[in-house]
């Protein structure tokens, strides 16, 4: 019989209850129900992790945004800090999606070598969340590396083709995952019309469908690897700007899809590295263009538009000994202070207001937040980094 013995069966209640009259209708009822019972203790399963994982993302995304309204992070810190935590998301994703497809083949393998159905059904679905937690881990670390990257162009770092990068990568991504479902989908109308005689053009419909599945899926991870290139390129000129090797490395390794995993493993130790020398007063020196850097102008032609400011005039300008620094800064144009550092010193600040230069004469505020020991009456230039990738040099008198 198809659950053993029904007067010795595991599923025989002692008191039939009103209603359930015939003994082999409750006990296929109350196998169904056990079969119910667990699916949904796999989706409740499921559905902790996938909202722990939202909560934990939303947290991160929280932290960020409280810290920098609270100003206690540069916004160097900040958008690195934002960047590393989007790798580690991505190596966590890539575990995932290894971790899911070992279990897909294995799974298939127990299909084709076990009657149990039970088994398979759990694992089943303990697949699917990994694959699809995987997904939401990648989509997320992606949109955070984006952002980071973005947030840095906009402070002055050249850093911009990371965003680009990231972009990419995530549109690649998500038709992959449309070329996924395509299959999927396809693969399932096969399976329930197994049972039934399929005559040749439906079965050529469902060939053609699973071809441009296949084509979807080859046009996806071209995009991929071109956004990995670019990803690469912007995790090397994130090593370039803060002097760090190990991302270089890493973004190197990025570049180049099949090691991708580890090149991901170096940004992490990379970026990390970059935090601690950010956190020890690190403050990455922009570029600075003069005319000089181009060739001869033919007569009749003006040289070229570069941003460029002149050395600021020391009027009323001074440095305290408690570490506040008044200056006065003219410019042609509106503009962001991103920084501003003490030239033959290790002194150096973000905390600049107003942070934001309107054209003409602004009297800025910058304090260096800890107290300065220089010589008194001794002439300094303070420089100050601007968004645009320039800066303005001020001169500023030392004073007790």
């Amino acid at each position: 019989m198809l659950f053993g013995n029904t007067e010795n069966d595991e599923w025989k209640s002692p008191i039939m209850t009103e209603g359930q009259i015939l003994n082999t209708n409750f006990l296929i009822t109350r196998k169904t129900s056990y079969n119910k019972k667990l699916m949904i203790k796999s989706l409740i399963i499921l559905k902790y992790y996938l909202s722990l994982l939202t909560s934990k993302y939303l947290y991160i995304g929280n932290s960020f945004k409280i810290m920098s309204k609270m100003g206690v992070e540069s916004p160097d810190i900040m958008e690195v800090s934002r960047i590393r935590v989007a790798m580690i998301l991505f190596i966590v994703s890539s575990i995932l999606t290894v971790v899911s497809l070992f279990g897909s083949f294995s799974y298939i393998f127990s299909l084709a070598s076990s009657s149990v159905l039970n088994v398979p059904l759990i694992i089943s679905v303990i697949i699917s969340g990994l694959a699809v937690g995987g997904s939401i881990i990648y989509i997320i670390s992606l949109i955070m590396m984006r952002r980071g990257f973005k947030r840095l162009r906009e402070y002055g770092r050249d850093v911009g083709i990371g965003s680009a990068g990231s972009l990419v990568v995530l549109i690649g991504s998500i038709i992959s995952i449309v070329s996924y479902i395509l299959a999927i989908v396809i693969f399932v109308i096969f399976l329930t019309s197994a049972s039934y005689s399929l005559n040749i053009s439906t079965y050529y419909t469902l060939l053609s469908g699973l071809g441009a599945s296949y084509i979807i899926y080859l046009i996806s991870l071209l995009i991929v690897v071109i956004g990995q290139i670019l990803l690469g390129i912007g995790f090397y000129k994130l090593g370039s700007v803060y002097n760090d090797s190990t991302t270089e490395i890493g973004g190197i390794l990025i570049a180049i899809y099949i090691l991708s995993f580890i090149g991901a493993i170096l940004a992490v130790i990379g970026t990390g590295n970059i935090l601690s020398k950010l956190r020890a007063g690190f403050v990455p020196q922009p570029k600075s263009y003069s005319y000089s850097q181009y060739p001869t102008q033919y007569p009749g032609y003006p040289p070229p538009n570069v941003p460029q400011v002149p050395m600021q005039p020391a009027v009323q300008n001074a440095i305290k000994s408690n570490g506040v620094a008044i200056v006065s800064v003219f410019t042609n144009y509106q503009v962001a202070a991103v920084s501003a550092q003490i030239l033959g010193t290790n002194f150096s600040t973000t905390s600049i207001s107003p942070n934001v230069l309107n054209p003409g004469t602004n009297v800025l505020t910058i304090n260096f937040n800890t107290p300065l020991n220089l010589t008194v009456g001794i002439t300094y230039v303070i420089r100050i980094s601007l968004s645009n990738n320039t800066f303005i040099d001020v001169n500023a008198v030392y004073q007790v």
